[in-house]
């Protein structure tokens, strides 16, 4: 089970409901009446100017969590993020080093 569907799952336990892809508008806050409003637009990673950076096997993580980028069996983790430290916590369980 990936980190994001992980998360999904809990939250669906917890009885949470997501509304994907749907335009919040003041209508729509004001029909709602939500204790809050949370932005999660998700991050966006910048390209880097790093040598290498555009090499083939450098992917990001965000694509590799959503299953749209492989990675082979000898992985390095670039990155301190949570997301790049969780999916680092995980790879001795895929067979990855």
């Amino acid at each position: 089970m990936t980190c994001i569907r992980y998360q999904k799952v809990q939250c669906e336990k917890a009885g949470v409901q997501f509304h994907l892809g749907t335009e919040v508008t003041e209508d729509l806050i004001k029909d709602e009446l939500p204790d809050s409003v949370v932005l999660a637009t998700g991050p966006v990673y910048p390209k880097s100017k790093a040598p290498g950076y555009d090499s083939a096997n450098v992917v990001n993580v965000l694509d590799v969590l959503r299953g749209d980028a492989k990675v082979g069996e000898n992985i390095i983790v670039w990155g301190t993020g949570s997301r790049a430290s969780a999916w680092r916590s995980s790879l001795p369980s895929k067979g990855k080093r």
